[in-house]
């Protein structure tokens, strides 16, 4: 997971395990690890500083890699040791993520692909935003240790097992929206696509779990799919909320045979064989849109756009040309959809954005183009 606020964390007070008494089954509370903020499929996140975060309390540590914005390092004395494990304890607002998986198979590979993964994803998109990067990311160093902006870490014990360690700032995800709020939530992700847009990067995963909410702004989080606006990532091609305009013409570059859901672009559409008969679990929020008509009335209106625009034969590098920025918006626009539902939000004054954020026909250009349609229609 490629995110600094592992999005998968279910948070909760209650850890619960169970045991046999008189041969009956019992869940009974388990103690919970000190600091522990929750659990993920990819890594168990804990706050930092004083008696929080004491997973390597108990560890005889023989020495440290430490992975920073523009340089490494390796400490090995016991000293140097000792003064970062006391440096992450002075640590405030922060949180460390110990990257897991749930892989049997090459699973110290895994957490090892996982990290580095993580850290070059961070370092790239922090090179991106330059010197807007604290204002709309939550990605930056925890602080500087022996001249290293540190990023995460690698802790190797006496026994010689690794702990790989990803830092990051907090931040709440579990913001509520309202009509008044609204607004300014999709102000402020538009402005951070802007960003990307204009450095030649799309986000390619826009959805409201990946977005938090830090210091009263609202950011963008999660670039593990980031990728080249002229280019396409086959592993995050999933359906419903991607521009299915950009999965036709990569369909039909040769570049992308079926979708993820294993079915050709136009039966993706088909709500009730991808999310019934494929019974895909990542679909469960698009499950639930299902009894929305809102997306119902959305994705009915794409799918006749879809067919209009197939049906003009028109060259593909013409209509890449056209749409190329369009990924992230049409997901945003899925995304506002998502959010009316969730949070019960009347949908009458953002129908008019959600339309033009996913027309095919008639599509938004680009980020910019997108904030003074906002601005003037809301």
């Amino acid at each position: 997971m490629n995110n600094f606020l592992v999005k998968t964390l279910k948070y909760s007070d209650n850890f619960l395990k169970k045991v046999k008494v008189n041969n009956k089954t019992k869940k009974i509370k388990k103690k919970k690890e000190s600091g522990l903020l929750g659990v993920g499929k990819h890594g168990k996140a804990y706050n930092l500083g004083k008696n929080q975060f004491q997973l390597l309390d108990e560890e005889k540590i023989i020495n440290i890699s430490l992975y920073g914005l523009n340089e490494n390092i390796k400490i090995t004395k016991e000293e140097d040791i000792k003064k970062f494990l006391i440096f992450l304890k002075s640590m405030k607002n922060k949180f460390v993520k110990l990257i897991i998986t749930d892989k049997v198979i090459n699973k110290e590979e895994q957490i090892k692909k996982d990290f580095f993964e993580e850290i070059k994803s961070n370092q790239q998109v922090l090179k991106i935003y330059g010197n807007k990067s604290s204002k709309f990311l939550t990605v930056q160093p925890i602080g500087i240790f022996k001249k290293c902006k540190i990023m995460g870490c690698i802790v190797t014990n006496k026994n010689n097992e690794k702990y790989h360690l990803i830092f990051g700032n907090k931040c709440d995800n579990n913001f509520i929206l309202n009509e008044g709020s609204l607004k300014k939530y999709i102000l402020e992700i538009l402005q951070s696509i802007e960003i990307l847009q204009k450095n030649g990067f799309q986000h390619d995963d826009v959805k409201l779990d990946n977005s938090v909410k830090c210091s009263g702004m609202y950011k963008l989080i999660d670039w593990g799919k980031l990728t080249s606006i002229n280019s396409v990532s086959i592993r995050t091609i999933f359906g419903l909320n991607h521009s299915p305009i950009l999965l036709y013409i990569y369909q039909n570059q040769g570049l992308l045979s079926k979708v993820s859901s294993g079915l050709p672009v136009m039966e993706t559409f088909d709500l009730e064989s991808f999310l019934v008969e494929k019974n895909n679990k990542k679909s469960n929020w698009m499950r639930n849109l299902l009894k929305y008509p809102l997306f119902k009335k959305t994705i009915e209106r794409v799918k006749i756009e879809l067919k209009q625009i197939i049906s003009m034969n028109i060259p593909r590098n013409k209509l890449l040309e056209k749409y190329k920025y369009t990924s992230d918006i049409y997901m945003f626009g899925i995304e506002v959809i998502y959010i009316l539902y969730k949070f019960k939000i009347n949908p009458d004054k953002f129908e008019v954005v959600i339309e033009k954020f996913t027309s095919l026909l008639d599509p938004v250009k680009n980020a910019s183009d997108a904030i003074d349609f906002v601005k003037k229609n809301i």
